[in-house]
């Protein structure tokens, strides 16, 4: 469905990010398209839905896309999907095929034994790179599959982390360097060890994990301020699982060797049952090297600049949970974003699209 909004245009200044010049100017962030799906189902009677994540293959014009369904209403999965665009610049998203992610015995995964949240295809070998948060009975990591959706073999990760992760919101967000040699990945909630998850009163401090993709050894670790939850919370009732708002890193992109994108995605659970969503957009510079606490390791400061907040254009109060480089359109590089409808059948999943030009350009 076309967008009703392409007038929106958001002016922020940045670095240029999307070239070697180091100048600073002014970019235009320009809404393009939004397209639904509404609820459908697969050949197999399985219901579209839960996408957590979401990678564009530029060589392809395809979509591989995630769900975090934790085999509950499927089989857990991987979904590639053609992408195109009409003349006008309407985006449409067709074509849908499943990719059954199965264990390391070969087999689907059994109930709540992953909960898979972010998708990057790595070109060399044609395999899946996704996160995973566990589920209830299951080990959060990353994992490496085959095209087919065989698990091939998982990520090292330091046990220091893994000791700390919380549940359910473990490592949710990973994006792979341009020539695909470097890993970053980060949590969703601050490590138990680096401090309580953010609240209505003050944010939380997350680690961006910059590592070397086939042997994990790590190169550089950022330090990252979760933003406050951007909401009040009026329930007198907490939702079941103890919590009612909260605010944590939903997706990372990567634009060069000091600059990435954050997108934070924060919920409240509302009086009437349902939970509302807002959804930012943060500009991430790597800043001055520090030493923190007493085991002398030296991380990277971070500074932040929010540079759209999704929640303020129509159709925005997603639950938007994927982010990717997206196609070029008239020249201009593109972002492309996919929200999680939770497998609510009438809730449809929306895909953004939104090119970043130079002011003045054409």
């Amino acid at each position: 469905m076309n967008g009703s909004v392409k007038s929106l245009i958001v002016t922020y200044l940045c670095l240029v990010l999307f070239s070697n010049c180091s100048a600073r100017k002014s970019f235009l962030l320009e809404f393009v398209d939004d397209y639904e799906i509404r609820q459908v189902h697969d050949k197999s009677n399985v219901a579209f839905g839960g996408i957590s994540g979401i990678d564009y293959d530029f060589d392809a014009d395809l979509l591989y896309l995630v769900s975090d369904d934790r085999s509950e209403f499927g089989p857990a999965r991987i979904y590639t999907s053609k992408f195109t665009m009409g003349n006008d610049n309407s985006i449409s998203v067709h074509g849908l095929k499943v990719v059954v992610l199965n264990d390391s015995s070969e087999n689907p995964y059994e109930k709540e034994k992953a909960d898979f949240e972010s998708v990057r295809y790595l070109k060399q070998g044609k395999q899946y790179v996704v996160s995973n948060e566990g589920g209830k009975r299951g080990k959060a990591g990353i994992s490496f599959f085959d095209e087919n959706g065989y698990w091939k073999n998982d990520f090292p990760l330091d046990t220091k982390y893994v000791k700390n992760f919380r549940s359910n919101k473990s490592i949710e967000s990973i994006v792979l360097s341009e020539d695909q040699k470097t890993i970053f990945f980060a949590t969703e909630a601050p490590l138990v060890f680096d401090g309580p998850e953010s609240s209505s009163r003050h944010g939380g401090l997350l680690r961006i994990i910059k590592a070397d993709l086939v042997s994990g050894k790590e190169k550089e670790t950022w330090l990252y301020k979760l933003e406050k939850v951007p909401q009040k919370v009026k329930m007198p009732y907490a939702r079941e699982g103890g919590w009612v708002a909260d605010n944590g890193l939903s997706e990372l992109l990567v634009l060069d060797e000091e600059h990435l994108l954050a997108l934070e995605r924060s919920g409240a659970y509302q009086p009437d049952g349902h939970f509302k969503f807002i959804c930012r957009l943060f500009l991430v510079k790597k800043g001055k090297k520090v030493k923190k606490g007493d085991d002398g390791e030296t991380y990277f400061r971070v500074q932040k600049k929010k540079l759209f907040d999704f929640s303020k254009m129509q159709n925005g109060l997603s639950n938007i949970e994927g982010m990717s480089l997206g196609p070029h359109v008239d020249n201009s590089q593109t972002l492309l974003f996919a929200s999680d409808n939770n497998f609510k059948e009438t809730v449809p999943t929306r895909f953004y699209l939104f090119k970043i030009k130079e002011e003045g350009s054409d």
